[in-house]
Protein backbone atom coordinates (compact mmCIF):
# COMPACT_ATOMS: atom_id res chain seq x y z
CA UNK A 1 0.00 0.00 0.00
CA UNK A 2 0.74 3.57 -0.55
CA UNK A 3 0.09 5.35 2.83
CA UNK A 4 -0.03 9.13 3.13
CA UNK A 5 0.88 10.26 6.48
CA UNK A 6 -0.67 13.80 7.42
CA UNK A 7 1.26 14.42 10.77
CA UNK A 8 -1.17 17.33 12.71
CA UNK A 9 2.02 18.07 15.70
CA UNK A 10 2.99 21.48 15.80
CA UNK A 11 6.24 19.24 17.11
CA UNK A 12 6.82 17.97 13.30
CA UNK A 13 9.82 15.16 13.62
CA UNK A 14 9.52 15.03 17.48
CA UNK A 15 5.48 13.99 17.50
CA UNK A 16 5.50 11.11 19.46
CA UNK A 17 2.13 10.08 17.49
CA UNK A 18 4.40 10.18 14.52
CA UNK A 19 6.51 7.25 15.94
CA UNK A 20 3.55 5.27 15.38
CA UNK A 21 3.42 5.96 12.03
CA UNK A 22 7.22 5.44 11.60
CA UNK A 23 7.05 1.90 13.41
CA UNK A 24 4.31 0.76 11.02
CA UNK A 25 6.61 2.31 8.09
CA UNK A 26 10.04 0.48 9.35
CA UNK A 27 8.22 -2.93 10.02
CA UNK A 28 6.23 -2.95 6.85
CA UNK A 29 8.91 -2.32 4.08
CA UNK A 30 6.66 -3.45 1.22
CA UNK A 31 4.79 -0.37 1.81
CA UNK A 32 5.34 3.12 0.61
CA UNK A 33 5.01 6.08 2.96
CA UNK A 34 5.25 10.00 2.65
CA UNK A 35 5.03 11.77 5.73
CA UNK A 36 3.61 15.58 5.25
CA UNK A 37 4.23 17.62 8.69
CA UNK A 38 0.96 19.89 8.10
CA UNK A 39 0.80 20.40 11.45
CA UNK A 40 4.43 22.31 12.10
CA UNK A 41 3.79 23.84 8.77
CA UNK A 42 0.63 25.38 8.86
CA UNK A 43 0.83 28.50 7.44
CA UNK A 44 2.82 26.75 4.43
CA UNK A 45 -0.31 25.43 3.30
CA UNK A 46 -2.17 28.69 3.21
CA UNK A 47 -0.72 29.14 0.01
CA UNK A 48 -3.48 27.60 -2.69
CA UNK A 49 -0.63 26.22 -4.65
CA UNK A 50 1.03 24.46 -2.25
CA UNK A 51 -2.15 22.95 -0.94
CA UNK A 52 -2.82 21.88 -4.42
CA UNK A 53 0.76 20.21 -4.63
CA UNK A 54 -0.36 17.82 -1.73
CA UNK A 55 -3.63 17.15 -2.48
CA UNK A 56 -1.82 15.49 -5.71
CA UNK A 57 0.12 13.86 -3.52
CA UNK A 58 -2.44 12.35 -1.55
CA UNK A 59 -4.79 11.19 -4.79
CA UNK A 60 -1.68 9.42 -5.58
CA UNK A 61 -1.58 7.50 -2.56
CA UNK A 62 -3.94 4.00 -1.12
CA UNK A 63 -4.65 5.35 2.12
CA UNK A 64 -4.59 8.76 3.80
CA UNK A 65 -3.83 8.51 7.71
CA UNK A 66 -4.25 11.36 9.97
CA UNK A 67 -1.85 10.93 12.95
CA UNK A 68 -2.13 14.08 15.73
CA UNK A 69 -2.34 14.27 19.53
CA UNK A 70 -5.50 15.59 20.66
CA UNK A 71 -5.96 18.41 22.03
CA UNK A 72 -9.11 19.73 23.98
CA UNK A 73 -11.50 17.15 22.96
CA UNK A 74 -10.70 17.76 18.96
CA UNK A 75 -7.33 17.65 16.76
CA UNK A 76 -5.16 20.53 17.18
CA UNK A 77 -5.64 23.50 15.92
CA UNK A 78 -3.56 22.85 13.08
CA UNK A 79 -4.47 20.28 11.90
CA UNK A 80 -8.20 21.46 12.22
CA UNK A 81 -7.25 24.37 10.17
CA UNK A 82 -5.75 21.95 7.43
CA UNK A 83 -8.59 19.76 7.07
CA UNK A 84 -10.36 23.15 6.42
CA UNK A 85 -7.99 24.34 4.01
CA UNK A 86 -8.49 21.06 1.95
CA UNK A 87 -12.02 20.96 2.50
CA UNK A 88 -11.76 24.65 0.89
CA UNK A 89 -9.51 23.74 -1.93
CA UNK A 90 -11.34 22.89 -5.28
CA UNK A 91 -9.22 19.94 -5.86
CA UNK A 92 -10.02 18.17 -2.74
CA UNK A 93 -12.39 16.70 -5.36
CA UNK A 94 -10.31 14.37 -6.35
CA UNK A 95 -9.57 12.55 -3.06
CA UNK A 96 -13.11 11.23 -3.29
CA UNK A 97 -13.22 7.37 -2.77
CA UNK A 98 -9.92 6.90 -1.01
CA UNK A 99 -9.50 5.43 2.10
CA UNK A 100 -8.63 7.51 5.33
CA UNK A 101 -8.14 6.20 9.00
CA UNK A 102 -6.23 7.78 11.60
CA UNK A 103 -3.73 6.87 14.91
CA UNK A 104 -4.21 9.63 17.81
CA UNK A 105 -2.12 9.86 20.81
CA UNK A 106 -3.06 10.99 24.40
CA UNK A 107 -4.17 9.96 27.68
CA UNK A 108 -7.39 8.96 26.07
CA UNK A 109 -8.83 12.24 27.58
CA UNK A 110 -12.44 12.30 24.54
CA UNK A 111 -9.88 10.64 22.18
CA UNK A 112 -13.29 9.50 20.60
CA UNK A 113 -14.55 13.22 19.95
CA UNK A 114 -11.51 14.01 18.23
CA UNK A 115 -11.67 10.44 16.13
CA UNK A 116 -16.05 11.58 15.52
CA UNK A 117 -14.81 14.95 14.46
CA UNK A 118 -11.56 13.60 11.94
CA UNK A 119 -14.30 10.56 10.43
CA UNK A 120 -17.42 13.28 10.32
CA UNK A 121 -14.82 15.40 8.03
CA UNK A 122 -14.04 12.68 6.05
CA UNK A 123 -17.47 11.72 4.82
CA UNK A 124 -17.82 15.27 3.65
CA UNK A 125 -14.93 14.72 1.10
CA UNK A 126 -15.85 11.36 0.02
CA UNK A 127 -13.30 9.83 1.96
CA UNK A 128 -14.01 6.15 2.48
CA UNK A 129 -13.41 6.04 6.19
CA UNK A 130 -11.95 3.11 8.08
CA UNK A 131 -11.66 2.93 11.91
CA UNK A 132 -8.56 4.64 13.76
CA UNK A 133 -6.48 3.81 16.55
CA UNK A 134 -6.69 5.97 19.54
CA UNK A 135 -3.15 5.03 21.04
CA UNK A 136 -2.12 6.29 24.49
CA UNK A 137 1.10 8.30 24.81
CA UNK A 138 3.12 5.47 26.06
CA UNK A 139 1.50 2.23 23.97
CA UNK A 140 4.41 1.86 22.04
CA UNK A 141 6.62 1.21 24.77
CA UNK A 142 4.40 -1.50 25.71
CA UNK A 143 3.80 -5.29 24.69
CA UNK A 144 0.38 -4.82 24.69
CA UNK A 145 0.77 -1.44 22.54
CA UNK A 146 2.76 -3.18 19.65
CA UNK A 147 0.11 -5.74 19.48
CA UNK A 148 -2.86 -2.90 19.05
CA UNK A 149 -1.14 -0.75 16.33
CA UNK A 150 0.36 -4.12 14.46
CA UNK A 151 -3.58 -5.11 14.31
CA UNK A 152 -4.58 -1.96 13.50
CA UNK A 153 -2.33 -2.32 10.67
CA UNK A 154 -3.44 -5.86 9.09
CA UNK A 155 -7.28 -4.27 9.59
CA UNK A 156 -6.49 -1.56 7.83
CA UNK A 157 -4.90 -3.70 5.14
CA UNK A 158 -8.16 -6.18 5.31
CA UNK A 159 -10.66 -3.49 4.93
CA UNK A 160 -8.76 -1.67 2.29
CA UNK A 161 -8.06 -5.13 0.11
CA UNK A 162 -11.96 -6.03 0.68
CA UNK A 163 -13.21 -2.43 0.11
CA UNK A 164 -14.22 -2.44 3.78
CA UNK A 165 -15.42 1.10 5.54
CA UNK A 166 -17.16 2.72 7.71
CA UNK A 167 -20.78 4.12 6.62
CA UNK A 168 -21.61 7.82 7.51
CA UNK A 169 -24.23 8.36 9.94
CA UNK A 170 -23.61 12.09 10.43
CA UNK A 171 -25.79 14.21 7.59
CA UNK A 172 -24.39 16.83 5.54
CA UNK A 173 -25.25 19.90 7.13
CA UNK A 174 -26.18 22.93 5.10
CA UNK A 175 -25.44 26.97 6.33
CA UNK A 176 -28.28 28.50 8.00
CA UNK A 177 -29.62 31.46 5.14
CA UNK A 178 -32.67 33.98 5.87
CA UNK A 179 -33.62 37.64 7.18
CA UNK A 180 -33.30 37.72 11.03
CA UNK A 181 -34.26 40.68 12.34
CA UNK A 182 -34.19 40.43 15.77
CA UNK A 183 -37.60 41.49 17.84
CA UNK A 184 -36.18 41.00 21.22
CA UNK A 185 -36.69 44.34 22.96
CA UNK A 186 -33.56 45.87 24.80
CA UNK A 187 -33.61 45.46 28.32
CA UNK A 188 -32.32 47.22 31.00
CA UNK A 189 -28.50 46.67 32.31
CA UNK A 190 -27.84 45.65 35.83
CA UNK A 191 -24.00 45.33 37.07
CA UNK A 192 -24.79 43.17 39.59
CA UNK A 193 -23.10 40.48 36.95
CA UNK A 194 -21.14 40.17 33.98
CA UNK A 195 -21.47 38.41 30.97
CA UNK A 196 -18.62 38.18 28.01
CA UNK A 197 -18.63 36.93 24.84
CA UNK A 198 -16.21 35.23 22.99
CA UNK A 199 -17.22 35.57 18.84
CA UNK A 200 -14.89 34.94 15.90
CA UNK A 201 -17.51 37.10 14.01
CA UNK A 202 -16.33 38.64 10.51
CA UNK A 203 -17.63 41.93 9.51
CA UNK A 204 -19.40 40.03 6.37
CA UNK A 205 -21.14 38.01 8.86
CA UNK A 206 -24.27 39.98 9.38
CA UNK A 207 -26.31 36.48 10.73
CA UNK A 208 -24.03 36.26 13.69
CA UNK A 209 -23.93 39.80 14.42
CA UNK A 210 -27.83 39.82 14.76
CA UNK A 211 -27.75 37.06 16.78
CA UNK A 212 -25.33 38.32 19.16
CA UNK A 213 -26.94 41.74 19.48
CA UNK A 214 -30.76 40.14 20.10
CA UNK A 215 -28.53 38.54 23.16
CA UNK A 216 -27.42 41.22 23.97
CA UNK A 217 -30.70 42.96 24.07
CA UNK A 218 -32.23 40.18 26.29
CA UNK A 219 -29.96 39.40 29.15
CA UNK A 220 -30.53 41.98 31.90
CA UNK A 221 -26.74 42.11 32.96
CA UNK A 222 -23.71 43.98 31.58
CA UNK A 223 -21.64 41.98 28.30
CA UNK A 224 -18.53 42.76 27.03
CA UNK A 225 -17.12 41.32 23.51
CA UNK A 226 -14.05 39.12 22.88
CA UNK A 227 -13.72 38.91 18.75
CA UNK A 228 -11.16 36.28 18.26
CA UNK A 229 -11.27 37.42 14.61
CA UNK A 230 -9.65 40.90 15.70
CA UNK A 231 -7.13 39.31 17.94
CA UNK A 232 -3.68 38.49 16.20
CA UNK A 233 -2.89 34.96 17.38
CA UNK A 234 1.35 34.58 17.09
CA UNK A 235 0.16 30.65 16.02
CA UNK A 236 -1.51 27.81 17.45
CA UNK A 237 -0.48 25.93 20.84
CA UNK A 238 2.74 23.95 20.55
CA UNK A 239 2.64 21.43 23.29
CA UNK A 240 6.26 22.82 24.56
CA UNK A 241 5.29 22.41 27.67
CA UNK A 242 7.61 25.98 28.27
CA UNK A 243 3.82 27.20 30.18
CA UNK A 244 3.81 23.96 32.56
CA UNK A 245 6.15 25.40 34.92
CA UNK A 246 4.36 28.83 35.84
CA UNK A 247 1.52 29.31 33.39
CA UNK A 248 3.72 31.62 30.72
CA UNK A 249 3.04 31.06 27.29
CA UNK A 250 6.36 30.86 24.70
CA UNK A 251 4.42 33.07 22.47
CA UNK A 252 4.69 36.59 23.15
CA UNK A 253 1.25 38.27 21.97
CA UNK A 254 0.00 38.53 25.20
CA UNK A 255 -2.65 36.00 25.01
CA UNK A 256 -2.85 34.31 28.67
CA UNK A 257 -3.32 38.05 30.04
CA UNK A 258 -5.94 38.57 28.01
CA UNK A 259 -7.44 35.02 28.95
CA UNK A 260 -7.10 35.76 32.84
CA UNK A 261 -7.90 39.56 33.23
CA UNK A 262 -10.63 39.59 29.79
CA UNK A 263 -12.62 36.59 29.56
CA UNK A 264 -12.49 34.45 32.69
CA UNK A 265 -13.34 37.27 34.83
CA UNK A 266 -16.40 37.02 33.32
CA UNK A 267 -19.22 35.48 35.48
CA UNK A 268 -20.61 34.08 32.31
CA UNK A 269 -18.73 33.30 29.07
CA UNK A 270 -21.11 33.11 25.72
CA UNK A 271 -19.37 31.65 22.82
CA UNK A 272 -20.60 33.00 19.76
CA UNK A 273 -19.83 31.36 16.16
CA UNK A 274 -21.08 29.41 13.09
CA UNK A 275 -21.18 25.70 13.18
CA UNK A 276 -17.75 24.73 10.17
CA UNK A 277 -16.46 21.08 9.15
CA UNK A 278 -18.17 19.99 12.54
CA UNK A 279 -16.89 22.00 14.69
CA UNK A 280 -16.71 25.44 15.96
CA UNK A 281 -14.22 26.72 13.93
CA UNK A 282 -10.51 26.94 13.84
CA UNK A 283 -10.66 30.32 15.07
CA UNK A 284 -12.38 28.68 18.36
CA UNK A 285 -10.52 25.87 18.46
CA UNK A 286 -7.03 28.12 18.69
CA UNK A 287 -8.84 30.01 21.28
CA UNK A 288 -9.19 26.50 23.59
CA UNK A 289 -5.85 25.25 22.31
CA UNK A 290 -3.88 28.28 23.56
CA UNK A 291 -5.95 28.37 26.97
CA UNK A 292 -3.18 25.18 27.71
CA UNK A 293 -0.97 28.21 29.56
CA UNK A 294 -3.40 27.26 32.38
CA UNK A 295 -2.92 23.43 32.33
CA UNK A 296 -5.32 21.10 33.56
CA UNK A 297 -6.41 23.44 36.52
CA UNK A 298 -9.95 24.63 36.30
CA UNK A 299 -10.59 28.41 35.87
CA UNK A 300 -13.85 28.26 35.60
CA UNK A 301 -15.29 26.26 38.54
CA UNK A 302 -19.16 28.10 39.06
CA UNK A 303 -19.39 30.29 36.07
CA UNK A 304 -22.13 29.66 33.65
CA UNK A 305 -21.25 29.07 29.90
CA UNK A 306 -23.46 29.36 26.97
CA UNK A 307 -23.64 28.79 23.00
CA UNK A 308 -25.02 31.31 20.10
CA UNK A 309 -24.63 28.74 17.14
CA UNK A 310 -25.41 29.91 13.67
CA UNK A 311 -26.42 26.24 12.51
CA UNK A 312 -27.89 23.03 12.40
CA UNK A 313 -26.34 22.21 16.23
CA UNK A 314 -29.00 19.21 16.30
CA UNK A 315 -27.56 17.05 13.53
CA UNK A 316 -24.36 17.29 14.72
CA UNK A 317 -23.95 14.93 17.65
CA UNK A 318 -20.76 14.82 18.12
CA UNK A 319 -20.22 18.61 18.44
CA UNK A 320 -23.05 18.45 21.17
CA UNK A 321 -20.89 15.76 23.37
CA UNK A 322 -17.87 18.37 23.02
CA UNK A 323 -19.53 21.04 24.43
CA UNK A 324 -21.84 19.44 26.81
CA UNK A 325 -18.25 17.62 28.00
CA UNK A 326 -16.49 20.91 28.14
CA UNK A 327 -19.17 22.39 30.60
CA UNK A 328 -19.12 19.38 32.79
CA UNK A 329 -15.00 19.04 32.36
CA UNK A 330 -14.85 22.78 33.10
CA UNK A 331 -17.57 22.49 36.44
CA UNK A 332 -19.41 25.08 34.52
CA UNK A 333 -23.48 25.42 34.39
CA UNK A 334 -24.49 25.08 30.79
CA UNK A 335 -27.39 27.74 30.20
CA UNK A 336 -28.12 26.37 27.09
CA UNK A 337 -27.29 26.47 22.75
CA UNK A 338 -29.07 29.09 21.14
CA UNK A 339 -29.12 28.60 17.60
CA UNK A 340 -31.41 29.79 14.59
CA UNK A 341 -31.31 26.14 13.00
CA UNK A 342 -35.16 26.83 12.62
CA UNK A 343 -34.87 29.34 9.91
CA UNK A 344 -37.48 31.11 11.82
CA UNK A 345 -37.20 34.77 13.32
CA UNK A 346 -40.03 34.12 16.06
CA UNK A 347 -37.86 30.51 16.82
CA UNK A 348 -34.75 32.31 17.14
CA UNK A 349 -35.93 35.07 18.97
CA UNK A 350 -37.53 32.66 21.34
CA UNK A 351 -33.88 30.09 21.53
CA UNK A 352 -31.51 33.38 22.57
CA UNK A 353 -34.02 34.70 24.84
CA UNK A 354 -34.03 31.75 26.87
CA UNK A 355 -30.04 31.18 26.70
CA UNK A 356 -30.17 34.78 28.23
CA UNK A 357 -33.08 33.74 30.62
CA UNK A 358 -31.55 30.60 32.19
CA UNK A 359 -28.06 32.08 32.50
CA UNK A 360 -29.52 35.00 34.36
CA UNK A 361 -31.43 32.49 36.36
CA UNK A 362 -28.58 30.53 37.10
CA UNK A 363 -26.24 33.71 37.96
CA UNK A 364 -29.05 35.03 40.54
CA UNK A 365 -29.10 31.64 42.22
CA UNK A 366 -25.59 30.55 42.01
CA UNK A 367 -26.89 27.18 40.14
CA UNK A 368 -24.35 24.50 40.10
CA UNK A 369 -24.85 21.19 38.37
CA UNK A 370 -23.57 17.84 39.48
CA UNK A 371 -20.47 16.43 37.36
CA UNK A 372 -21.75 13.30 35.06
CA UNK A 373 -19.76 10.83 33.73
CA UNK A 374 -18.44 13.23 31.53
CA UNK A 375 -16.60 15.16 34.25
CA UNK A 376 -16.21 12.65 36.53
CA UNK A 377 -13.84 10.68 33.80
CA UNK A 378 -12.09 13.65 32.32
CA UNK A 379 -11.12 14.52 35.89
CA UNK A 380 -10.36 10.99 36.92
CA UNK A 381 -7.74 10.74 33.73
CA UNK A 382 -5.97 14.21 34.51
CA UNK A 383 -5.43 13.68 38.21
CA UNK A 384 -3.59 10.60 37.54
CA UNK A 385 -1.35 12.44 35.09
CA UNK A 386 -0.78 15.26 36.95
CA UNK A 387 0.47 13.39 39.70
CA UNK A 388 2.84 11.07 37.88
CA UNK A 389 3.97 14.34 36.15
CA UNK A 390 3.96 16.61 39.10
CA UNK A 391 7.98 16.91 38.18
CA UNK A 392 7.32 18.90 35.08
CA UNK A 393 3.51 20.55 35.72
CA UNK A 394 3.71 22.18 39.08
CA UNK A 395 1.34 24.50 38.53
CA UNK A 396 -1.19 22.16 37.72
CA UNK A 397 0.45 20.05 40.69
CA UNK A 398 0.25 22.78 43.26
CA UNK A 399 -3.59 23.54 42.26
CA UNK A 400 -4.77 19.94 42.34
CA UNK A 401 -3.29 19.44 46.26
CA UNK A 402 -5.10 22.64 47.19
CA UNK A 403 -8.71 21.47 45.66
CA UNK A 404 -8.62 18.07 46.80
CA UNK A 405 -8.55 16.93 43.37
CA UNK A 406 -5.96 13.97 44.64
CA UNK A 407 -9.21 11.95 45.81
CA UNK A 408 -7.41 8.76 45.38
CA UNK A 409 -9.68 5.53 46.60
CA UNK A 410 -6.54 3.64 47.89
CA UNK A 411 -6.02 6.91 50.66
CA UNK A 412 -9.22 5.90 52.33
CA UNK A 413 -7.71 3.68 54.95
CA UNK A 414 -10.68 3.94 56.91
CA UNK A 415 -13.31 2.92 54.54
CA UNK A 416 -11.18 0.22 53.32
CA UNK A 417 -10.83 -1.64 56.29
CA UNK A 418 -14.50 -1.30 56.94
CA UNK A 419 -15.36 -2.67 53.89
CA UNK A 420 -12.78 -5.57 54.78
CA UNK A 421 -14.40 -6.68 57.69
CA UNK A 422 -17.45 -6.55 56.66
CA UNK A 423 -16.57 -8.94 54.01
CA UNK A 424 -15.31 -11.55 56.37
CA UNK A 425 -18.44 -11.04 58.33
CA UNK A 426 -20.62 -11.67 55.42
CA UNK A 427 -18.24 -14.70 53.99
CA UNK A 428 -19.45 -16.32 57.25
CA UNK A 429 -22.76 -18.05 56.78
CA UNK A 430 -23.58 -18.06 60.28
CA UNK A 431 -22.78 -14.21 61.03
CA UNK A 432 -24.55 -13.62 57.68
CA UNK A 433 -27.58 -15.23 58.76
CA UNK A 434 -27.53 -13.00 62.06
CA UNK A 435 -26.89 -9.96 60.55
CA UNK A 436 -30.08 -10.31 58.20
CA UNK A 437 -31.04 -7.15 56.71
CA UNK A 438 -28.89 -4.86 59.45
CA UNK A 439 -26.34 -4.07 57.17
CA UNK A 440 -28.57 -1.81 54.83
CA UNK A 441 -30.41 -0.31 57.77
CA UNK A 442 -26.99 0.71 59.03
CA UNK A 443 -26.28 1.96 55.23
CA UNK A 444 -29.34 3.95 55.48
CA UNK A 445 -28.82 5.83 58.76
CA UNK A 446 -26.39 8.48 57.15
CA UNK A 447 -28.75 9.07 54.60
CA UNK A 448 -31.65 9.48 57.27
CA UNK A 449 -30.01 12.16 58.77
CA UNK A 450 -28.92 13.90 55.86
CA UNK A 451 -32.78 14.45 54.62
CA UNK A 452 -33.33 15.90 58.29
CA UNK A 453 -30.46 18.85 57.48
CA UNK A 454 -31.48 21.96 56.41
CA UNK A 455 -29.90 23.38 53.20
CA UNK A 456 -26.89 26.01 53.21
CA UNK A 457 -26.51 28.97 51.37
Amino acid sequence: MKIAVLSGSPKGKYSITLQSALYLQHHNPGDEFEIFHVGQKIRKYEDSAVMGEIIDALAAADVILFAYPVYTFLATYQMARFIELMKLHPKSKSLSGKFATQITTSKHFYDYTAHRYVQDNCADMGLKYITGLPADMDDLLLDSGIKQINDFYKRLRFCVENDMYEKRTTPKVKPVSFDYNSAIPATDKSADFRAVIVSDCEDNNSMLRSMIDAFVAAFPYNVDEFNLAEFKFSGGCLGCFKCAADGTCVYKDNFENVLRERILTGDAIIYATTIRDHSLGTKTKNFHDRQFCNGHRVMTHGKVVGYILDGEISKEHNLYDVIDSRSDVSNMFLGGVATNESRERSLTDASIATLAKTTAFALRGSITKPQSFFGVGGTKVFRDLIYLMQGIMKADHKYYKKHGVYDFPHKRYGFILKMKILGVLMRNKVISKKIGNRVNVEMMKPYTKAILRSPKG
